[in-house]
């Protein structure tokens, strides 16, 4: 696969500290989007709704000229509008994908493994480790992969075979709860 063939959004995060800024920014907003987002769609998969949040700011990063935060909060609140709409119009039929994780389409494995590197990864992986990850799983082969974590296609298969191998520790131990900050867990009535 060529950088014709799967180019990136124009927008996204590319460089490897544009990279680590985004991770930096999931870990410190993540518990925000799932707490606001689930009061507005209480009933809905309101996890599903802010990691795609999350994703966008990804393939947004360079375009909003105020704070990542308002732009994060602005496009959740669209996408949990979005979920509301799709109800009301639609309650006769249950629609299990009402909101797509990311804008790539990708099957049902790649799907499951980008909600897992949204949770887990961006918690505890290191920049590059989780940069190598998500790229993949949003469809970048090693190549492209190695233009945008500024690094040799060695060290990059590397990144994600030592990513991968925690992701595995991680299931193996029953999937912990990732961190989401402490007090923002909204399953437990948590607030910002």
């Amino acid at each position: 696969m060529s950088s014709d063939d799967h180019p990136l959004p124009e927008y996204c995060a590319r460089t490897p500290e544009e990279l680590a800024d985004y991770q930096q920014f999931f870990r410190n907003n993540r518990g925000k989007l799932l707490w606001y987002v689930k009061r507005i769609i209480p009933g809905h998969d309101y996890v599903l709704v802010a990691d795609e949040a999350l994703v966008r700011v990804w393939s947004t990063w360079r375009k909003p000229a105020g704070p990542r935060t308002a732009w994060a909060m602005s496009i959740a609140n669209n996408l949990a509008r979005d979920v509301l709409r799709r109800t009301r119009e639609f309650a006769d039929e249950v629609l299990e994908d009402t909101v797509p994780l990311w804008t790539t389409p990708v099957d049902a494995e790649q799907h499951f493994e980008l909600r897992e590197t949204l949770q887990y990864a961006a918690e505890e992986l290191p920049p590059r480790e989780f940069a190598a990850i998500l790229l993949q799983v949003l469809g970048y082969n090693t190549l492209e992969v190695t233009e945008r974590v500024d690094a040799r296609p060695d060290s990059v298969r590397r990144y994600r075979s030592d990513g991968r191998k925690k992701l595995e520790d991680w299931r193996a131990c029953g999937r912990p709860q990732p961190r989401t900050g402490p007090g923002l867990d909204p399953s437990k009535g948590g607030a910002p």
